[in-house]
């Protein structure tokens, strides 16, 4: 751990139902104009071994209205930045002092990603989401055993690590390149992620770059093509097993759902 470096907390996983049942009560309440959520220390024992850079989350782009001069898309430009900046920030401390990324098992924890949504990232949390949709972008409602991705992704924090993650394209110059197509507007980002075979990496990669080359599939909307090859994309997954398929494979499907696609 360096000075700059905070380690993250858990909260227990009764005082993270306790806090959802009280915001369902109240109405979400505490989550309008507050300057700081009020939390118990309920926190499991022992050390969670994962810290946040705060030299690097200091970097955090963050913005309640739309700045002058901003693009259309200047939210999934935002997103796109944070995402990235938040991926660098968090890391796991080995006994030996080594960093490491986080694995998927530990960036599953909902227990984590609700204190940091309450603590270190709620101002990013207030401004950027504000009290809008709370159970979905504060916590993780369901089971406590089963943690489905789309709570994942929709969540206010853990949405910033999982785009990273699953775009990341080890061995490339850039490994970030994929997510300036991932986010080059709200409805790519959102068809694309909402997708379960995107929770596999190399489909994931496969519709990226071919989005990347083909931007007049990348608007969405009712009845366009994007939708029409994300669900022939989904079709095709109930025949055949995409994941064995070669990247090059996979883009030659996706590219015959494309020539039959509305535009």
């Amino acid at each position: 751990m360096t000075m700059n470096s905070i380690e993250i907390r858990v909260f227990t996983q009764d005082y993270v139902e306790s806090l959802l049942g009280k915001a369902r009560v109240t109405g979400f309440v505490d989550y309008s104009n507050t300057s700081e959520f009020k939390f118990e220390n309920n926190f499991a024992i022992g050390s969670s071994n994962v810290y946040l850079d705060l030299d690097i989350i200091a970097t955090l782009e963050f913005n309640s209205e739309k700045p002058e001069g901003a693009p259309l898309n200047w939210i999934s430009i935002q997103d796109r930045k944070n995402s990235q900046i938040f991926y660098e920030a968090i890391y796991f401390l080995e006994d030996n002092g080594t960093k490491r990324p986080l694995t998927p098992l530990e960036a599953s924890d909902r227990r984590m990603w609700t204190y940091l949504s309450h603590s270190i990232m709620w101002e990013y949390m207030q401004i950027r989401w504000g009290d809008g949709r709370v159970e979905s972008r504060y916590f993780m409602p369901g089971s406590r055993n089963n943690l489905s991705f789309d709570k994942l992704n929709r969540h206010g924090i853990s949405r910033l690590w999982w785009y990273t993650y699953l775009t990341y394209d080890f061995g490339a110059a850039d490994p970030y390149h994929l997510m300036d197509t991932l986010f080059c507007n709200s409805d790519l980002t959102l068809y694309v992620i909402d997708s379960q075979l995107c929770h596999n990496r190399k489909v994931l990669k496969a519709l990226l770059i071919f989005f990347s080359k083909n931007k007049k599939y990348q608007k969405g909307g009712d009845g366009n093509a994007m939708r029409f090859i994300m669900s022939s994309l989904n079709a095709d997954a109930g025949v055949i097993n995409l994941s064995i398929l070669s990247e090059a494979e996979l883009i030659s499907r996706i590219e015959h759902f494309a020539k039959n696609a509305p535009i």
